[in-house]
């Protein structure tokens, strides 16, 4: 293989990692808000909506208590990890 093979070969996986990593800073940004969006809305909503509580303590238990393990689990996920 000669040297304008190689430079080439080299220049279009440089460009392919390229494109894999936008794609998954991409993904990564997506989840990242989603999760965020959840857990603002979780913890607002457990003030909130009180009468609720009373009404179906376990669904909002499961709730509050799901939303707390992410809020746990967020920094160790490399996937969610966007600032």
């Amino acid at each position: 293989m000669d040297l304008r093979d190689r430079i080439w070969n080299n220049m279009a996986n440089v460009k392919f990692k390229a494109i894999f990593t936008r794609k998954c800073s991409k993904l990564a940004e997506k989840r990242g808000n989603g999760l965020s969006i959840f857990l603002a809305i979780s913890s607002g909503s457990s003030v909130a909506a009180w009468a609720v509580w009373q009404e179906y303590p376990s669904v909002w238990g499961g709730v509050i208590g799901f939303s707390q393990v992410l809020q746990i689990v967020k920094p160790y996920e490399p996937v969610a990890q966007t600032s």
